[in-house]
């Protein structure tokens, strides 16, 4: 296992790129093997039906999770070698969601994670799980 970072460090890590920081995730928890954000939802993130929040957002909010939930295993996010959502209520302007990202099986040359996305009301919107390439953080393929 690698040492963890601080929140502000991973936080840094996922304002550096623009479009990471439109994604406006707040590290609020980090362990070995969880993250957890909140995420206040604007207008940047709509375009859905209705004014729901776009599937392409929840798809980064949860692929982007479960991938930070491997840094206090791998060390570091590494790149997604695939990955599936089941998208089940929808997200709209005004709502304070919590995204939890979990290990499921960390490997040395892929790991396994998944994520979760639940609405101001605690209820679950969406779940994603993926397969990432830890052999990247160790420099195999380099």
């Amino acid at each position: 296992m690698s040492e963890l970072p601080s929140l502000t460090t991973v936080q840094d890590h996922l304002d550096a790129a623009p479009f990471m920081k439109q994604l406006a995730m707040q590290v609020t928890d980090l362990t070995q093997t969880t993250i957890t954000c909140t995420i206040a939802v604007d207008e940047t993130h709509l375009g859905g039906a209705n004014g729901a929040v776009h599937g392409g957002i929840i798809t980064a909010w949860l692929d982007t999770a479960a991938d930070f939930a491997l840094i206090g295993t791998i060390g570091q996010p590494v790149p997604t070698i695939d990955f599936t959502v089941n998208f089940l209520r929808p997200a709209v302007l005004g709502d304070e969601l919590t995204l939890i990202g979990k290990v499921v099986r960390p490997g040395r040359t892929a790991s396994i994670a998944e994520a979760e996305l639940m609405g101001s009301n605690g209820k679950l919107l969406a779940l994603g799980r993926g397969s990432y390439a830890s052999s990247v953080a160790a420099g195999a393929g380099s």
